[in-house]
């Protein structure tokens, strides 16, 4: 049986592919153009977008979180490093603010200082507070001056506050002072207005002192000022010592209790001046 080889019958073939592709292209090209001038489109975009944004969410959600979590860390380092810009400013004023209080307390002891010397009719030496140790067993200031500055022991050391305490121990170059809260550490004073006698006593155990010997029939009151009376030979007269911070009214015989607070401190002192037993040249 002999093979049929010729071409399929035209109606078999149907259209050619290029045929096809015009006539699609045709009909797209119509499409948009009802689409640009009749908006047939538009509803059929809306029902697609509709029913394919819970997808296009769901693929976007990984990327916004992604996002958002960046975007939390960055903010979170800036917050961190704003802090620390703050307290590093903070500080740094705050340690400026010391620096000047501390400047302008210097330069009002040194003026006290200078119209202390003045006043006094023996020879000072300045010194200069090195350490100071204030716990209860040990209640010692040292200074920057010794022997070779013409320190001795027994010497007055007073601030521009007042009495300080006096010299204790003597190094060429250091002394170490007794302060006047210190055990058993006497000094005799008087009372101004009403010019009691009395003799300071070290408490030995907080910033305050007591005066003894005070006349029975005394009347002293708080914020009544203590001075130095100079009937020691040591101390010059009229220095200030404290004042009278409590007062218990004598009884049975007794005379009164009085309590108080020291003029100079030495927690607020760097300066200071040693009163020479000599009258020596100032220095």
């Amino acid at each position: 049986m002999a093979l049929h080889k010729g071409p399929p019958p035209l109606f078999d073939q149907g259209l050619s592919a290029r045929v096809r592709a015009l006539i699609a292209s045709g009909l797209a090209i119509g499409l948009m153009q009802a689409d640009v001038g009749l908006g047939l489109g538009a509803p059929i975009r809306a029902a697609i977008s509709t029913v394919m944004a819970p997808a296009s969410q769901a693929v976007q959600l990984p990327v916004s979180a992604f996002q958002g979590t960046a975007q939390w860390f960055e903010q979170r380092a800036q917050l961190i490093s704003d802090l620390e810009q703050t307290q590093r400013l903070e500080t740094l004023n705050a340690l400026n603010l010391l620096e000047a209080d501390r400047l302008r307390e210097d330069n009002n002891n040194l003026r006290g200082l200078l119209g202390l010397r003045a006043q006094l009719p023996l020879a000072t030496v300045a010194a200069e507070v090195r350490s100071a140790v204030l716990d209860p067993l040990a209640r010692r200031v040292v200074l920057s001056v010794g022997s070779n500055d013409g320190i001795a022991v027994g010497n007055p050391v007073i601030s521009s506050g007042g009495v300080l305490g006096q010299i204790s121990r003597v190094s060429p170059l250091s002394s170490e002072v007794r302060l006047l809260i210190d055990d058993d550490f006497s000094v005799p004073v008087r009372i101004l207005g009403s010019d009691i006698q009395a003799i300071t006593l070290g408490s030995g155990r907080e910033d305050n002192f007591e005066l003894r010997y005070v006349n029975i029939e005394a009347t002293v009151q708080a914020g009544d000022v203590i001075v130095t009376s100079g009937l020691d030979g040591i101390y010059p007269p009229g220095l200030p010592v404290g004042q009278v911070s409590l007062v218990q009214p004598s009884s049975a015989g007794r005379p009164p209790k009085v309590v108080a607070r020291p003029s100079a401190s030495v927690a607020m002192q760097r300066e200071v001046l040693v009163v020479l037993s000599k009258a020596e040249g100032r220095r």
